[in-house]
């Protein structure tokens, strides 16, 4: 199955937002890096890259603004008019390659509660992989992984709901 390109990736899940005015006293949180970082699956860090990327083709514009989900200013993003004209182009490579919405969009199958937590985020990946490990018959790896995520979610005050 052919792939589609991160950058890509980000325009369509802006494009999800493209009706969202950009505006600094409320952006949504799928809108800034952490946002868009967890629905695609991908470090923060990745999503700084790409998304500075877009800004210098143009296709993608910034604003600093308040967040309903945090108590400070982030950095949102949304499209550009030369975004906005990439959808269609996306949207018919995915349709000829037969890529699912659930290959691109990978950390939108968690929670709200979680994609908006670095920490429940973490967490979960790390679940993620002790589960894969197992498949694989390497328990002790598994173990580790399991480990890892005990240790994100106690360090965020054994808030174990």
């Amino acid at each position: 199955m052919s792939s589609i390109t991160v950058q890509d990736s980000v325009i369509l899940h802006l494009s999800k937002y493209s009706d969202v005015i950009p505006d600094i006293y409320g952006m949504p949180f799928d809108t800034t890096q952490d946002g868009n970082a967890s629905a695609l699956g991908i470090s923060r860090a990745h999503a700084s890259i790409e998304l500075k990327k877009l800004i210098g083709k143009g296709q993608v514009g910034s604003i600093i603004a308040h967040n309903p989900q945090s108590s400070r200013k982030r950095i949102a993003y949304y499209l550009q008019r030369s975004g906005i004209s990439a959808v269609p182009r996306i949207n018919e490579h995915i349709r000829k390659e037969n890529i699912t919405e659930d290959s691109i969009f990978v950390g939108q199958s968690y929670p709200f509660e979680v994609r908006t937590d670095p920490r429940k985020m973490k967490a979960m990946k790390e679940i993620e992989k002790a589960a894969k490990s197992l498949s694989s018959g390497q328990k002790r790896s598994s173990i580790v992984h399991l480990t890892l995520a005990i240790k994100e979610l106690a360090a965020e005050g054994g808030d174990f709901e």
